[in-house]
């Protein structure tokens, strides 16, 4: 009975580490722009190598492969975060495509002909005609070509340029 009682609390361990995971997973994917497909090659990359590395020690299960890909990926987010720290910010100003208040306050921008969502609290804004009152400024550092860690972001005025 004992040792039934210890696999109950690994199993629950182990699914709370799991959820941990894939929420380090979720926040490394809101703090990154990635302006090229590689992210797309990345991801098959990364799951090639997980499951070959699954193979390799002969596990059995899809839980496994899943783990194993949360890791890698939380191990490259956090090393580019930690090469963004040491790298000089740059200010980038886009235009404000749209916004959503539903559940959560969300902006959308395009930045270098990619399309972006990220949550953003509106509350401080009017929100009457906003796409044509407020630009968009991204505060970025390039741990890579083409991948940018967003250290912040924030909406400011359109600047009237008509006389």
């Amino acid at each position: 009975m004992k040792e039934l009682f210890s696999k109950v609390k690994l199993g629950k361990l182990r699914n709370f580490l799991s959820l941990l995971l894939i929420m380090g997973c979720y926040v490394i994917y809101q703090r990154f722009l990635v302006v090229s497909y590689y992210d797309i090659g990345l991801f098959i990359v990364v799951t090639v190598v997980v499951v070959l590395y699954d193979k390799l020690i002969a596990s059995k299960g899809f839980d496994a492969i899943v783990n194993n890909a949360c890791i890698c990926w939380v191990v490259v987010g956090l090393t580019l975060m930690l090469r963004s720290h040491y790298l000089p910010e740059k200010i980038y100003k886009v235009p404000l495509n749209g916004f959503s208040t539903l559940r959560v306050d969300h902006i959308y921008f395009r930045f270098k002909g990619r399309s972006f969502e990220r949550s953003f609290s509106l509350s401080d804004y009017d929100l009457s005609d906003s796409c044509k009152q407020y630009d968009v400024e991204l505060y970025l550092k390039e741990p890579l070509p083409t991948v940018y860690y967003v250290s912040g972001i924030s909406l400011c005025k359109k600047e009237n340029t008509t006389k």
